[in-house]
């Protein structure tokens, strides 16, 4: 609280969800998507987290990790990494080249 009553660090808080909401319908989701569910998340609640599902036409994974917050990254890197690596690997640009591989820009 001490941080957001500072001036101008709640309204750029707040900016920083409403730049995320999209003008227009998004659609369905046509690429690998991991999504990642804490139990105890006060932000979103198993019915939005089970619900993202049936607007994902890709490949889709849903985790959830036990008694961990909205703050995933900071209460559980660990595990949460290890699911992003996971996905990464199975999905990502790169899955087929080397993990020592150097990318070239142009090749992008």
């Amino acid at each position: 609280m001490r941080r957001l009553s500072q001036p101008g660090a709640l309204t750029a808080a707040l900016n920083w969800y409403r730049a995320g909401r999209p003008d227009g319908a998004i659609g369905v989701i046509d690429v690998p998507t991991l999504y990642v569910w804490s139990t105890d998340d006060s932000a979103f609640g198993p019915a939005a987290a089970q619900e993202t599902e049936r607007w994902v036409k890709g490949p889709y994974r849903f985790e959830t990790l036990q008694g961990v917050s909205h703050w995933m990254p900071e209460e559980a890197p660990e595990p949460l990494s290890h699911l992003l690596l996971d996905h990464l690997r199975a999905h990502g640009e790169y899955s087929n080249r080397s993990e020592n591989a150097v990318v070239d820009p142009q090749e992008r």
